[in-house]
């Protein structure tokens, strides 16, 4: 295997001025994680920068959409999708939006009061009194993301280490299927490495069921069916941001990326799919909207999109621009 790439700081000459310009030009969120995650600036340096998210652009945007007698969004804490309080949670970390923000850690704690369960699970509908294991997990990553790192957070990681399948996955409904889901699985390491950061349990624990769940997605050269060799689902190879619960090969990449895995030639059609969604102004697109309502449209579908161009730009950085 190829050892992980520089740093972001010591990678960012590689890109295009005038692509660098214009993400530098974007909505002070995107100015925010291009500093950090492109340019490899550290958290002490753009404390200022993120202090402006909540009372700019879009953060401003998502925070005035709240109902503060509530402590929700869109009137629900789970649905409707994708203006609830979850997903517009969900939506508010990707920009950076601070996680110690009163709005923001109030309404999680509402999240956790409502729907955490004895087990650790998380329990959003109220017909079906089985826990939704992706829901769980990313209402760990939430907790987390908050600072929330009590009992509550290490009950949600037990029930999730409990309910990972033989194959080194994990799916929504486990006591449905046996068989491991794509989105449900990216979204447990998701968590499980916010878990680890956060040092909510011992590392070689985390590091264990991590790589199961690496191994299931590489196995499926992160868009595969094992046995058929087809692409899983229509939706994955096209971006789309926000991505929220669902799965698409950007979102796999920038998993890997971000748990600075090294290369494995397992990702390379994927790699070779992001490349050729590259436009020729050197900027990539948002292709797939998914269905439901939103607060807002921070891109247009079809277009030029910051978001994804920059995230991007960091998997090339980390894994090579050529094969």
């Amino acid at each position: 295997m190829k050892a992980p790439r520089a740093p972001a700081r010591e990678r960012a000459a590689g890109v295009e001025p005038e692509v660098l310009a214009w993400l530098l030009a974007g909505d002070v969120s995107v100015r925010y994680r291009v500093r950090r995650d492109l340019l490899g600036q550290d958290e002490e340096s753009l404390v200022a920068l993120r202090a402006r998210i909540p009372r700019e652009g879009w953060g401003r945007r998502f925070l005035e959409a709240r109902d503060p007698a509530t402590r929700m969004w869109g009137g629900g804490l789970y649905i409707p999708k994708w203006v609830s309080t979850h997903y517009t949670l969900l939506d508010l970390t990707a920009l950076g939006f601070p996680g110690d923000h009163p709005a923001f850690r109030e309404s999680v704690e509402l999240i956790l009061e409502r729907f955490l369960g004895p087990d650790g699970g998380i329990y959003v509908a109220k017909t079906v009194r089985t826990a939704d294991v992706c829901v769980s997990a990313m209402v760990l990553s939430l907790a987390l993301y908050s600072g929330i790192r009590d009992e509550r957070a290490r009950r949600i990681l037990s029930y999730l280490a409990a309910h990972r399948q033989s194959d080194g996955g994990w799916n929504c409904f486990d006591l449905r299927s046996a068989v491991s889901s794509f989105s449900t699985t990216l979204c447990v390491l998701e968590a499980l490495e916010d878990a680890r950061t956060a040092g909510l349990a011992p590392k070689a624990d985390l590091a264990r069921l991590i790589r199961g769940g690496e191994e299931w997605l590489l196995a499926r050269r992160l868009y595969f069916g094992l046995r058929s060799g087809r692409i899983a689902n229509p939706e994955f190879p096209y971006l789309s941001f926000p991505g929220r619960w669902k799965y698409d090969v950007l979102r796999a990449l920038s998993w890997f990326a971000r748990a600075r895995r090294p290369y494995d030639p397992r990702m390379a059609d994927a790699l070779t799919l992001l490349r050729g969604k590259r436009r020729k102004d050197g900027t990539w697109p948002v292709q797939r909207k998914h269905p439901g309502a939103v607060h807002f449209d921070m891109e247009k579908t079809g277009g030029p999109s910051r978001w994804n161009t920059l995230r991007a730009l960091v998997v090339l950085g980390a894994y090579g621009e050529e094969p």
